[in-house]
């Protein structure tokens, strides 16, 4: 039998991580519904060694492509009729993949659906992270999630706007803009005609740009908030400290000078403003390492 959804995996040095979300995706879900494919993204560390029963596919790559294009070589393999990108600091508890595989199925005008992350919380239980977001705007840049004036006055307007925070409240299925891309399931026949991840984005937005194709071609990107799935959220970014603030800098602009309509002067300031940007987090952060 065909899987009905193939699940790929990026690695990269997050060895453990992946062992615990391979580990507990195969307990909640039998291998003729759920396909485990594993890209090994040029991890210095050799794979961990699944169970032969687990049926766990890898690939493994000589160097780091990137995120997206990784998850666009392991797609060739896949054979589900949905795709899933996933990060390797996920838990599975339930049959997330089937809830939303079966949401899918019942709405064709649906590109792409995501679950509720719910992060841990020390002492037991767990708490709603932000799971949408709304596209990338000069606002939203100024005020993102990591942003130093997000840290300096955290409720202001266009964080929360960013952060799409009415969605912690929803009840039922919720139409977002982007969908945060740590779990995000897309019709394979979509993906394919999209031509995938844009592989220009080397790390962070390409699922904004993902998202914003998939509207763009008509259908909708959807919340599922009764579909709770546990996210250890940053574990794997800690490992690879500075450089993903590059990246994610990068990849905003990338993302403005595709979808903006903004003059070259507009992209040269954004581009220092970010500079700035990251440079004063860097600043804050060691402020706080030094001075707690």
């Amino acid at each position: 039998m065909t899987p009905r959804v193939s699940v790929i995996f990026v690695n990269y040095r997050s060895h453990d991580l992946l062992q615990r979300a391979v580990a507990s995706l195969r307990k909640t879900h039998p291998p003729d519904l759920v396909e485990i494919v594993v890209v090994d993204n040029g991890s210095p560390e050799p794979l961990p060694a699944f169970p032969e029963a687990w049926q766990v596919r890898t690939l493994r790559l000589r160097r780091n492509v990137g995120y997206g294009p990784a998850v666009n070589l392991a797609a060739r393999y896949a054979t589900g009729t949905y795709l899933v990108a996933a990060n390797p600091d996920l838990e599975f508890r339930d049959q997330e993949v089937i809830r939303l595989a079966r949401y899918l199925d019942e709405h064709p005008e649906v590109g792409a659906v995501i679950p509720q992350y719910v992060n841990p919380v020390p002492g037991g239980g767990v708490r709603k992270q932000p799971s949408a977001r709304r596209f990338h705007r000069i606002p939203y840049v100024l005020f993102g999630r990591i942003s130093p004036l997000s840290r300096l006055w955290p409720e202001n307007r266009f964080t929360r706007e960013f952060l799409a925070l009415e969605t912690l409240r929803a009840a039922g299925p919720v139409e977002i803009e982007v969908a945060v891309g740590a779990f995000l399931m897309v019709r394979r026949s979509l993906f394919e005609e999209l031509g995938g991840f844009d592989p220009d984005f080397f790390l962070f937005s390409e699922d904004s740009d993902l998202c914003y194709r998939i509207w763009q071609a008509g259908y909708r990107v959807v919340l599922l908030p009764q579909v709770e799935l546990l996210h250890h959220h940053g574990a794997v970014r800690r490992r690879v400290r500075a450089r993903p603030r590059y990246w994610r800098m990068k990849a905003v602009l990338l993302f403005l000078r595709k979808h903006g309509r903004f003059p070259a002067p507009v992209h040269a300031l954004l581009g220092l403003g970010f500079a700035f940007s990251v440079a004063l987090y860097l600043f804050l952060e060691a402020w706080e390492v030094v001075f707690q």
